[in-house]
């Protein structure tokens, strides 16, 4: 994988998440595995699209919905565009 990752294709995928994702799938200081997330009763799970959501937009978001409004403000409207993309793992008792 690190070697597909060092490629202009592997550039576009690594683009794709945050640094601080790509270290969660890091073993032995090499990436085996694309993240995906698939942890159970990981409860909501945010995507922010970097190229419309930057770094410093995110300063102080811990998760909390709430504060999904002053970020979504901030996103340009646009017909057939989705502002958001969200996983909700529903928690079970299992």
């Amino acid at each position: 994988m690190n070697e597909f990752l060092n490629t202009a294709e592997g550039e576009k995928l690594k683009d794709l998440y945050d640094p601080k994702i790509w270290s969660s799938v890091r073993v032995d200081n090499s990436i085996s595995l694309i993240p995906i997330g698939v942890l159970k009763n990981a409860g909501i799970t945010f995507a922010f699209n970097k190229a419309y959501v930057s770094e410093k937009d995110l300063e102080g978001f811990e998760g909390d919905i709430s504060q999904l409004e002053d970020i979504m403000k901030k996103l340009p409207f646009k017909e057939g565009f989705s502002h958001m993309v969200y996983d909700f793992d529903g928690i079970d008792d299992d």
